[in-house]
C-alpha cells in the first residue's frame, strides 16, 4: 500500500519539476524541486503516511495502520543509508 503512495509522490515531484522545467528561466527552479524532493523524501513522506494512518485507525484496519508505519521506518532506514553513503562518497574528506 504504501509503495503506491511513494510511486504517486515521485511522479508527483517530477511531474511538477518538468512543467515548470519546460520553460527555460524555469530550469533551476525544477532541478531544485528535484534535488530538495530527493533530499527531503522523508518529510515528503510524513505528509501521506501521517493522515493515512489516522484513516486506517479510524477505518479499525489497526494491523494494517501498524504494517503502514513499520514500511515508512524501513523505508526511511534504507533512504537514510543510501543518503549517507552519497553523502561520505561525494564529499569525503581526502
Amino acid at each position: 500500500m504504501l509503495i503506491i503512495f511513494h510511486i504517486v509522490a515521485a511522479i508527483l515531484a517530477l511531474g511538477i519539476a518538468s512543467m515548470i522545467g519546460r520553460n527555460p528561466s524555469g530550469y533551476k527552479l525544477a532541478r531544485n524541486i528535484i534535488v530538495y524532493g530527493i533530499y527531503g523524501f522523508f518529510l515528503w513522506q510524513l505528509i501521506y503516511v501521517i493522515p493515512l494512518c489516522l484513516w486506517l485507525k479510524n477505518k479499525g484496519k489497526i494491523y494494517v495502520m501498524k504494517g503502514v508505519i513499520i514500511a515508512a521506518i524501513i523505508t526511511f532506514l534504507v533512504y537514510f543509508g543510501c543518503f549517507l553513503l552519497v553523502t561520505v562518497i561525494l564529499f569525503r574528506v581526502r
